[in-house]
């Protein structure tokens, strides 16, 4: 990166005679730090129309270097610098593959077609406003969830060059205005009654073995699209009355160069299965034993759910194809795939089961995450409640609400005098 292998001690400020605008000139004076003979370097600050206003920059600058807060001056391009950053922090750091692939697909179709032909130095809170102004547009509409995620990766880039790189003074993503805000209700309500659970794994059984065992699996334990097509058979127990799956991987990138990474948390976990689903389970790796012996193509990579050839399941044609016809032909409401997690732990928790199982069968870290996004009452459990709080005191179920409140007021003469009036 250029501001790099030069260290500037000084600041002087000289006269352009050839400038009559602006004739007073801030210069950084300084030397190589590389090298067997250091070299002398300049870097030019600005150009000032009075002496007095380049004596103030002189002295801020001098500030500055006292304070280690100087930062050299630089004409990388925020083009430039976002590519650098994702290939020495992002694809060469600790991120997941997903993780790497969004980063630099939001850096290259966004900012910087944008943003990339700005200075570093010179790009200021007000051009990522005009960026987020852009993206609002009915034209270049992008959603506020999506922006939350741009306004999350363009501030860590840029954290790294004011922190790490010493390029930028001040990162100006800290004070951009207007900053994109995802949904304040994290809660998640859409999901499906035990009766539209059963239906589905009743339309399931008949679309064949695998889909049986699949989105049985999918429903009974919660969990995620990238875990069930990254499980394998030697992470399962199939002795009946000990089922068990160990989620030990995910699928994070499905098609011919398939990959497998970690859990989303990092961590492996257990999970005790029904013998409903030991028994499908089983059905489905007989069915496959008979589909590896007669196709010639079939290389075998011990995936429980495969495709014809052996290979993973393609996670985007379930979401879009498969699962849409199972909903489809069961009748029921249509939820994303992913609601079927939800509908596990609410389902579970409905039925009384200890919130800390439940958030360790879906891999929180915590069970106030569990908790936070996938409980919720019903519509139903709230108007029982609104029921119950009349019921409990009185018998008659034709009583009115003024009358009640009346009739408990006859307790309290002010509570009966106001209602009485």
């Amino acid at each position: 990166m250029r501001g790099e292998g030069v260290k500037y001690t000084g600041c002087i400020v000289s006269k352009d005679k050839m400038n009559k605008s602006k004739p007073y000139v801030v210069i950084l004076t300084g030397h190589s730090s590389g090298g067997r003979y250091p070299k002398r370097k300049q870097a030019h600050i600005g150009t000032f129309k009075t002496k007095r206003e380049a004596e103030a920059e002189r002295a801020r600058q001098i500030t500055a270097m006292e304070a280690s807060t100087f930062v050299p001056p630089s004409d990388i391009l925020v083009k430039d610098y976002l590519e650098y950053w994702i290939k020495e922090y992002v694809s060469g750091g600790k991120y997941k593959i997903r993780t790497v692939e969004a980063y630099d697909s939001v850096v290259r179709n966004h900012f910087i077609p944008f943003l990339g032909h700005i200075s570093l130095q010179d790009l200021s809170e007000r051009d990522i406003e005009r960026y987020f102004a852009t993206k609002r547009r009915d034209e270049d509409r992008v959603s506020e969830g999506t922006l939350q995620q741009h306004y999350a990766i363009i501030h860590k880039a840029l954290k790294v060059a004011t922190n790490s790189l010493r390029l930028l003074s001040v990162n100006p993503a800290e004070r951009v205005e207007g900053k994109p805000r995802g949904k304040q209700n994290s809660k998640v309500t859409d999901t499906w009654s035990r009766e539209e659970v059963e239906r589905v794994i009743a339309t399931a059984d008949k679309m064949g073995a695998r889909q049986s065992a699949f989105y049985h699996m999918a429903l009974e334990t919660g969990m995620r699209k990238g875990e069930l097509c990254g499980l394998h058979w030697g992470d399962i127990s199939l002795v009946p009355g000990a089922g068990e799956i160990i989620v030990r991987g995910q699928l994070v990138k499905a098609g011919p160069n398939w990959s497998i990474g970690t859990p989303k948390n990092g961590r492996e976990r257990r999970l005790p299965i029904s013998e409903e689903l030991v028994e499908r389970l089983i059905k489905w790796r007989s069915e496959q034993d008979i589909i590896r012996s007669v196709t010639d193509s079939y290389e075998d990579h011990d995936f429980v759910f495969t495709s014809i050839d052996g290979s993973p399941l393609l996670m985007n044609n379930l979401g879009q194809r498969e699962y849409a016809k199972l909903v489809k032909a069961s009748g029921v409401r249509r939820i994303r795939f992913h609601d079927m997690r939800h509908t596990n732990a609410s389902l579970l928790i409905e039925a009384g089961t200890e919130v800390k199982l439940v958030s360790e069968r879906l891999g929180h870290s915590s069970t106030a995450i569990t908790m936070d996004i996938y409980c919720h009452t019903s519509a139903s459990a709230h108007r029982a409640v609104a029921d119950s709080m009349w019921r409990k005191k009185y018998k008659k179920d034709d009583i009115s609400v003024v009358e009640a409140i009346y009739q408990y007021g006859e307790d309290n003469k002010e509570v009966a005098q106001t209602y009485k009036h």
